[in-house]
C-alpha cells in the first residue's frame, strides 16, 4: 500500500492487525490498528499515512517516539498493583518513591532515545540538590540505578524503543558506555600523558593530543611536570589554531577532570567525554598512538636532556602527521605536507 510505505500484517495468535508506516527518517512506525477487520485495518492505516504526510507537508512536528515516562509510569503502575494485592517485595515500595518522587519529574518530556550517558550523569548530579545532601550514599544510587535499568527493560519489552540504543545500566552504574565515534575534523579530541625518563634517570611527561577523525597529532607537549593549568595552555593554543572541537576524550586522571579543566572546557564550548574508570580502551585513538609513540620513538632514544627530548619528539611528531602512511587512511599519512612550486627569482621582462 501507498508504494510499499504501508505494510499489514498479523503477529501470531492475535487478532487484530498490525501497520508497519515508513518515516521520512527512513525508519518504520509500528502500531496497532486495533481492528481484526482487514479492510478497515487498511483504511485505518492509509488515514495515519496521510496525516503524517500532511503534517510533513505543513512542518508540523511528529510524534514518532515514546516518552521515557510512558514506560516508567507502567512501571509504577506495576509496583502499586503488587502493593495493593499484597504480593510486593520489600523493596517495592521505595522504588515506587524512587518512580514517583525522582525519575518522573526529572525525565518528564525526554524520548527513550534521549536518555544517553550524558543525561544519566546530569541525573546523578541532580540527586543531591533534590534530596537536599551534599552527598548520597552508594546503595541509594544503586537504588536508583535498578529502578532505571526495570523501566528500560519494559520499553524494550514492549518495543518502544530498539535494543541496540538503551543505556546499558548495572546496579553499580552504566555498564558499557556508548562510544562517541568521531564523525568529521575537529569534531572529538583525545588526550593522554606517557612518561619518559632522561638518562639522568629524571622522569618526564608528554601531553599528547589527538584528532580522532584525521589522526592527526595536534600536539605533544615535553614537560618535568605536567598538571592542570598546563593542559589548559596548550587546549588554548590549539583552539585558537584548529578551532573548538565538540568534544574531548580522556581517562579520569586528576589533571583531566580537575574542576578548573572542566569548566574552561565548558567556557569555550566544548563538551567532555570521560571513559569509565579502568577502560583505556574507550580512549583507543589515544591508546593506539601512544604505542606507536613509544615502539617507534621512546624506546629507541636515548634523551640527554629535557631540550633535546623536545626537539626530538617534535620532529617525530611532524614525520607522524606529514610522512608516515596510517593504515586506517588507506595508507596516506594524516596531514600530508603540500608544496606549491614557486620562482626561484623574478622573471625579468
Amino acid at each position: 500500500m501507498r508504494d510499499g510505505e504501508v505494510v499489514i500484517a498479523k503477529r501470531p495468535n492475535t487478532q487484530k492487525w498490525q501497520m508497519r508506516i515508513k518515516m521520512p527518517d527512513v525508519s518504520w512506525k509500528h502500531q496497532s490498528t486495533k481492528t481484526a477487520d482487514l479492510d478497515l485495518a487498511k483504511k485505518v492505516a492509509t488515514e495515519i499515512y496521510d496525516d503524517i504526510r500532511w503534517s510533513i507537508k505543513k512542518g508540523l512536528p511528529l510524534e514518532t517516539e515514546r516518552e521515557f515516562n510512558d514506560a516508567a509510569e507502567i512501571y509504577a503502575k506495576q509496583l502499586r498493583n503488587s502493593i495493593e494485592a499484597g504480593t510486593a517485595k520489600p523493596v517495592d515500595p521505595t522504588h515506587l518513591d524512587i518512580t514517583n518522587t525522582h525519575i518522573i519529574p526529572f525525565f518528564r518530556g525526554a524520548p527513550l532515545s534521549s536518555v544517553d550517558d550524558e543525561k544519566y550523569e546530569a541525573y546523578k548530579n541532580w540527586l543531591p540538590e533534590k534530596m537536599g545532601k551534599k552527598e548520597i550514599a552508594k546503595s541509594t544510587y544503586n537504588s536508583h540505578n535498578v529502578v532505571l535499568r526495570a523501566i528500560f527493560d519494559i520499553a524494550r519489552r514492549k518495543k518502544r524503543i530498539n535494543s541496540g540504543k538503551i543505556l546499558k545500566i548495572t546496579v553499580k552504574g552504566i555498564g558499557r558506555k556508548p562510544k562517541r565515534r568521531p564523525k568529521y575534523r575537529d569534531h572529538v579530541c583525545s588526550y593522554d600523558f606517557v612518561r619518559r625518563r632522561t638518562d639522568d634517570g629524571k622522569v618526564f611527561r608528554t601531553l599528547n593530543i589527538l584528532d580522532e577523525h584525521s589522526r592527526e597529532c595536534l600536539a605533544i607537549r615535553v614537560k618535568r611536570k605536567l598538571n592542570s593549568t598546563d593542559v589548559i595552555y596548550v587546549l588554548t593554543d590549539l583552539f585558537i589554531l584548529h578551532g573548538v572541537p565538540a568534544f574531548i576524550r580522556s581517562d579520569n586522571g586528576p589533571e583531566f577532570v580537575a574542576q578548573a579543566v572542566r569548566d574552561w572546557i565548558a567556557a569555550v564550548g566544548a563538551k567532555t567525554a570521560h571513559i569509565v574508570p579502568g577502560s583505556p580502551w574507550q580512549n583507543g585513538y589515544c591508546e593506539s598512538f601512544n604505542a606507536y609513540f613509544r615502539d617507534e620513538l621512546l624506546n629507541s632514544e636515548i634523551f640527554y636532556s629535557l631540550k633535546e627530548a623536545q626537539i626530538i619528539i617534535e620532529e617525530w611528531r611532524k614525520h607522524y602527521n606529514t610522512k608516515r602512511p596510517h593504515s586506517a587512511l588507506g595508507y596516506r599519512p594524516p596531514a600530508p605536507e603540500t608544496i606549491v612550486p614557486m620562482e626561484t627569482r623574478p622573471v625579468m621582462h
